[in-house]
């Protein structure tokens, strides 16, 4: 056997064992797996371009020009991606974000954010959007999402998530996503499900990220508007009441 396709058909041998190793990683609902695979993902993505490098010089006739072709590929796209990786690194730009508004994948919640110069950010008043149900976890370990369903997210003028306007409130809500409802459809939050059972009007002021001195911000300028009763505000941090 020829040394060109000894080196050929071992590089077929090792990408076709990388790859099936993924794939049988991927069938596997362990946490270990996902975290192994997410690791080895990329390792896997160099031996495939390796193996195409060997092939190529392989089964080419004239073994120093396809060499010489690999090479200048191979310098080429190592620049590109450390460009890549710079810009990065170097905070220019964020590519997950980046990719995700080039694919229209940017109707999360994370993403609909408006500057404020005393909170640091806030909603869009009267905002309203549409978005996959897709957790944290979820999404971090690029897991297929349980929940196959879209959700509605609405914002009311404070730019808070209630489906109207209140004009006034018995009870009013404060905190940060448990409160907002990262994962939930206007109807599963626990606003609506509170004013379900009290059967009185009830406002979310929840945002997403929203730490405790945010919070008291809220709590001093945007809910005494609602005028609760007997001072109904229940102040949240997580899932553990404040005040």
């Amino acid at each position: 056997m020829r040394r060109s396709t000894a080196w050929g058909l071992g590089a077929i041998v090792v990408t076709l064992a990388t790859w099936g190793y993924l794939a049988w990683l991927a069938r596997v609902p362990e946490l270990w797996a996902i975290e192994l695979k997410r690791s080895l993902f990329g390792w896997a993505v160099v031996e495939l371009l390796l193996a195409v490098a060997v092939l190529s010089i392989a089964l080419a006739r004239e073994k120093k020009i396809a060499a010489f072709r690999v090479i200048v590929v191979g310098v080429t796209l190592i620049c590109a991606v450390g460009i890549l990786e710079a810009s990065s690194a170097t905070d220019l730009l964020h590519w997950k974000l980046a990719l995700e508004r080039m694919l229209q994948e940017d109707s999360s919640i994370t993403w609909k954010f408006d500057p404020d110069p005393v909170l640091g950010w806030k909603r869009r008043h009267h905002d309203k959007w549409v978005s996959p149900s897709i957790a944290d976890i979820e999404r971090k370990f690029s897991m297929r999402p349980a929940r196959q369903v879209q959700l509605t997210f609405t914002y009311d003028a404070y730019g808070y998530r209630n489906p109207r306007t209140l004009p006034r409130a018995d009870v009013v809500l404060i905190g940060d996503s448990y409160i907002e409802g990262f994962n939930a459809n206007d109807d599963e939050v626990v606003a609506r499900k509170l004013e379900e059972r009290l059967g009185r009007p009830v406002e979310s002021m929840g945002i997403t990220g929203y730490g405790t001195l945010q919070n008291l911000i809220v709590f001093d300028k945007d809910a005494p508007k609602l005028a609760p009763k007997g001072g109904g505000i229940l102040l949240l941090r997580g899932q553990r009441p404040i005040r």
